[in-house]
């Protein structure tokens, strides 16, 4: 992280549109560069309401050599659900080799398994995907638990590798209801708003299908976009027609850098 003698955002108000969950160490270090964030989640994650499918592969869990998981949400899912079925975490996910996309979920699933994780030094699906290609998938049984509706991208390549693959959505993302963004909109009519984060194509997505077009075309003129990796990116130049900031290492810590860099 940049020191604040090098770079500061003194006075920039800095939309955070991550579930209420992730935003604490987000809002943290923005306040702590001088920042004043402007909370508003643009993803709602909920559980999927039939757990019989999950349930099943946790109470059948010696069937599998892989337990792979790509958020901290789903990670919460699965201790809710040991916790459920009654099952010991520890020595039910004892035998398995675990795998999460990102560094905070890995540690989340250490914490619950007692066991090391592996991740990807790059906190992205597809960097996942090829992080567990380089071990010899052949043959072996991977429980995959991810979003509904989530990309194709690890299930495929896990598949092509020649894992034996249980791929399971568990959850979904929701947009929020229109009286929880009422502030966001207000905040855009009255040009409050100098940075917009994204660190998912959803919230991107969520974000475009909120804001009438003609209020964005107002509040582009003044708001840079931050975004956190290249499929982010991706989005966001598709749904807003550009991004300004793009940080590459998917934390709030490597967000915070990049907008520390962009303001040197």
């Amino acid at each position: 992280m940049l020191s604040t003698a090098q770079s500061h955002l003194s006075g920039q108000r800095v939309l955070v549109s991550r579930p209420r969950s992730q935003t604490q160490e987000l809002e943290s270090l923005l306040y702590l560069y001088g920042a004043q964030p402007l909370i508003c989640p643009l993803i709602q994650t909920e559980p999927l309401s039939d757990t019989t499918a999950l349930d099943q592969a946790l109470l059948n869990i010696q069937n599998f050599d892989w337990l792979v998981l790509t958020s901290r949400k789903s990670v919460e899912i699965l201790a809710q659900r040991l916790h459920a079925l009654h099952l010991n975490p520890e020595s039910t996910l004892g035998q398995l080799k675990l795998a999460c996309v990102g560094a905070r979920s890995a540690a989340e699933l250490q914490k619950l398994s007692g066991k090391n994780v592996l991740y990807p030094a790059h906190h992205q699906a597809e960097d996942l995907a090829e992080m567990l290609c380089q071990h010899n998938l052949s043959g072996q049984r991977v429980l995959y638990l991810h979003a509904l509706h989530a990309r194709e991208l690890v299930a495929e390549r896990l598949s092509a590798a020649g894992a034996l693959l249980s791929a399971l959505p568990i959850y979904q993302t929701l947009t929020p209801q229109p009286e929880e963004t009422q502030a966001l909109l207000s905040w855009l009519e009255k040009e409050e708003v100098d940075i917009l984060t994204f660190a998912s194509p959803s919230a991107v997505a969520h974000f475009a299908e909120i804001v009438p077009a003609a209020l964005w075309l107002k509040a582009a003129a003044h708001c840079k976009i931050a975004v956190i990796g290249p499929i982010t990116a991706q989005a966001a130049k598709q749904a807003l027609g550009r991004v300004d900031i793009l940080a590459e290492n998917a934390s709030a810590e490597g967000l915070v850098q990049a907008l520390l860099e962009a303001q040197a």
